[in-house]
């Protein structure tokens, strides 16, 4: 089992490797900054409930999610969004 679970780390390095773009990391690395992201939340995407989030709202939190049906999912950034209504979830792909 350990040689099968080396050989498919190593298939996803490889992967990340052909996906990954020099720019990606620096518009992850800004996107990071809460003030950053709200600006263009609020300028690009401009949802009527986007408009009165503060920093404060925000909170960036791991990636990769696992859901109840065990399903794994990853993303670039993530958001966890507090707002009036509850909680929204803000997948940020690049």
């Amino acid at each position: 089992m350990a040689a099968q679970d080396k050989e498919q780390t190593q298939k996803k390095h490889k992967q990340k490797e052909n996906t990954d773009n020099p720019h990606d990391k620096g518009y992850k690395r800004i996107f990071s900054i809460k003030k950053h992201f709200l600006h263009f939340i609020k300028k690009y995407i401009a949802l009527e409930w986007m408009m009165a989030l503060e920093e404060k709202d925000l909170e960036l939190i791991d990636k990769e999610f696992i859901t109840d049906q065990f399903d794994t999912y990853e993303s670039d950034l993530v958001y966890k969004v507090y707002t009036k209504e509850g909680v929204v979830y803000l997948f940020f792909l690049l």
